[in-house]
């Protein structure tokens, strides 16, 4: 399911935390369109995948 471009694709073994960012992620790009309630929740969890990715 990971595309060489994203940022997933960086991690060796991406956490069970992170598994629904990466399908939410893989969905907009076929253009699929979610609730904005989901959106932010998913842009919540992007926020923490970008902390753990950094290390802060």
């Amino acid at each position: 399911m990971t595309d060489s471009g994203t940022p997933y694709s960086r991690v060796r073994k991406l956490p069970k935390q992170f598994r629904p960012l990466e399908a939410w992620d893989a969905e907009r790009r076929r253009g699929l369109v979610h609730t904005p309630e989901y959106d932010a929740e998913m842009g919540r969890l992007e926020e923490e995948f970008r902390h753990w990715l950094l290390g802060r």
